[in-house]
């Protein structure tokens, strides 16, 4: 199976780049191409970004969304990756989550044992504390292994979420799930999240755009509260089977 590593990038500087790109040359990372998004970046990030993933294959692709430099919702971003990409398997990343070694072999391990689902890893911030991981599953897209057959029956990310931050990721992973796919969740595929930076999300024009894609959410799956929408894998059906480090979704 070939593996297409996939990523976007808005603002990150550059030893991000570097030290994430060179986490994925570690033993048992080996993939046959890198897909780089340049989702409206600033220039800095732009000239780290090419200069980092360049130097790490010969089959990097650099693909860019033109704009004025100024994140929201990275739904385009990421459908352009995954459309440009060939892989076997859509290994996407946040562009922010240093690989540990040996991801993609045991994702390849995993898929090849169940071609039908979706495999998420562990990923903890530096000081350990976990964002997601086999114990606390959330299907987010820190380190997330997709099937390419799956993008072309989901039809990859809904861009209707792209004039607010925020949901975009929730309402993927119901796509990928409503499409039939089984999600894996396993502690043998790790990242460490290194530069989390949300502060554009507490001043109040974040505020506001969080609170409009809150609102589509909540349209789809019903709300929770006045301002959150329904988690839809807190009140989905199907089985649960945790054993070594593994916790998987099978449908019911």
């Amino acid at each position: 199976m070939t593996v297409s590593i996939i990523l976007t990038i808005y603002n990150r500087p550059f030893f991000v780049s570097d030290v994430v790109s060179q986490s994925l040359l570690l033993p048992g990372n080996q993939f046959d191409e890198c897909v780089v998004v340049l989702d409206t970046p600033i220039p800095s990030s732009e000239k780290g970004a090419r200069s980092a993933y360049s130097r790490i294959s010969g089959n990097t692709k650099f693909l860019k969304r033109e704009g004025k430099p100024r994140w929201k919702c990275p739904s385009k971003a990421w459908n352009m990756g995954l459309k440009a990409a060939t892989g076997d398997i859509l290994y996407c990343v946040a562009s922010d989550c240093i690989q540990y070694p040996g991801n993609i072999d045991r994702t390849k391990k995993l898929l090849g044992e169940r071609p039908n689902s979706v495999i998420f890893g562990r990923v903890f911030d530096s000081i350990g504390a976990p964002y997601c991981s086999s114990t606390l599953c959330k299907p987010y897209g820190f380190i997330m292994a997709i099937p390419q057959w799956a993008i072309q029956e989901t039809g990859g990310y809904d861009e209707v979420f792209m004039e607010g931050f925020s949901y975009e990721d929730h309402d993927f992973s119901w796509k990928l799930w409503d499409a039939g796919l089984d999600f894996v969740f396993d502690d043998g595929i790790s990242g460490m999240h290194i530069a989390h930076d949300r502060d554009y999300m507490t001043c109040y024009e974040g505020i506001v755009l969080k609170r409009k894609n809150a609102l589509i959410s909540i349209e789809k799956f019903g709300a929770k509260n006045a301002n959150e929408p329904v988690i839809w894998w807190e009140k989905e059906p199907m089985r649960v089977i945790s054993k070594d480090g593994t916790t998987i979704w099978e449908h019911i």
